[in-house]
């Protein structure tokens, strides 16, 4: 046996059974399910190779890309025909090969997903990303980054890339949920997630797949090295994440690990602006100059639309959808009290930039910065007026 050509392909426990029609052209075509092209065979590294071939075997390494998933990987595989098979049935046994060319992203949690909405190849998918935002909990990026959505939506030049760090298993529920498990929650909300990716036509959603514990465990190396790897495959140009004076744990957590890879990145790898947006704790307190204002007037229907999906949470009780709608349109209106609205929705971020451009730059001073500024506004108009 010389070759073949593949028409479908079944994962199998770690096997791929492929089923041909016919003898062999010199070189397989591409394929409905996957595509299968013979390459130079490296040496084998890590896992071990399949046995050493018998007669009428044929072993060599192929890159099998995989139409579903998108995932392009090395694997050393043998092919040999089975007794019980029927015409030109055959069974590949997968080593997985780690890749040397970039094109594949090995990440810390064998769970993690890159889901890439139109279908485009995985690595062609990220690295058309200009805009990427970073959230700890599925629904945080429509909430916080409605910003980088809107600025790539139906925009050819422009893509937005998003990030989920966590897995979603701990979840409140209740209503229709109110018995899910939390590996049945953790599937729900990855399914929403990835609703919500088709909705805004994100370039990819990346789905990390960490516990909460895990993100705040500050010994923990997994996130940062998950989140190098991204900016390796992005490098964005605008990246949006939690601020650093929000009253969630997991929220700050996943800032501090955002900065801390943006940080090891190469100078001209990092991004032009990183945003800290609101979340849990508004940033309506700081002083005008130091906010950063976003106008969201427009796409009204595409922002309820996206944060509607999250139907678990908002079924279960909490009204992100109405909350975040009506925080939009109170920023906008209690932007300024002396002239008259400029939008009809408006988010506030905090510029985390000057601590990534300066990576000696300690992050809690710099956060009590613009807290003693507000202190100081407030001073001088009370001692102004009293």
């Amino acid at each position: 046996m010389t070759g073949f050509v593949s028409l479908r392909a079944e994962s199998q426990s770690g096997n791929f059974v492929l089923f041909t029609k016919r003898p062999p052209p010199p070189q397989s075509p591409p394929l409905a399910g996957g595509k299968l092209a013979p390459l130079s065979p490296p040496a084998c590294r890590g896992e071990a190779c399949p046995p050493p071939v018998e007669r009428g075997e044929l072993s060599h390494f192929v890159k099998f890309a995989k139409v579903l998933q998108r995932k392009s990987v090395f694997f050393c595989v043998n092919l040999r025909p089975r007794k019980s098979m029927s015409g030109n049935e055959i069974t590949v046994t997968i080593a997985k090969q780690e890749q040397e060319n970039g094109m594949s992203l090995k990440f810390t949690k064998h769970t993690a997903e890159v889901f890439v909405p139109d279908q485009t190849p995985m690595a062609e998918a990220l690295e058309r990303t200009t805009h990427m935002a970073i959230g700890a909990h599925q629904d945080d990026l429509e909430i916080m980054a409605f910003d980088g959505i809107m600025q790539c939506f139906e925009h050819e030049e422009r893509w937005f890339c998003g990030v989920v760090v966590t897995d979603g298993s701990g979840s409140p529920r209740n209503g229709l949920y109110a018995n899910y498990s939390d590996e049945a929650m953790r599937t729900v909300r990855r399914q929403e997630q990835k609703k919500a990716a088709v909705i805004g036509e994100y370039t990819a959603q990346v789905l990390l797949d960490h516990s909460s514990a895990s993100v705040k465990d500050k010994t923990n190396p997994a996130i940062t090295e998950d989140l190098i790897r991204l900016f390796q495959a992005t490098q964005p140009d605008v990246v949006y994440t939690h601020n650093l004076a929000d009253k969630h744990d997991t929220h700050v957590a996943v800032a501090l690990r955002v900065i801390e890879a943006l940080r090891r990145l190469p100078t001209a790898a990092r991004p032009r602006r990183v945003y800290g947006c609101e979340i849990w704790r508004n940033l309506d307190w700081m002083v005008d100059d130091d906010k950063i204002a976003f106008d969201c007037s427009t796409h009204e229907n595409l922002q309820m639309a996206l944060l509607g999906v999250f139907d678990s949470q908002i079924s279960g009780g909490k009204r992100y959808d109405l909350a975040t709608m009506g925080r939009r349109r109170a920023n906008a209106t209690y932007y300024a009290s002396h002239d008259m609205d400029t939008s009809t929705g408006m988010t506030f971020a905090m510029d985390l930039t000057p601590l990534i451009n300066d990576t000696d730059r300690a992050i809690s001073a710099y956060v009590l910065e613009f807290i003693e500024r507000f202190a100081q506004e407030v001073t001088k108009q009370l001692e102004r007026l009293q």
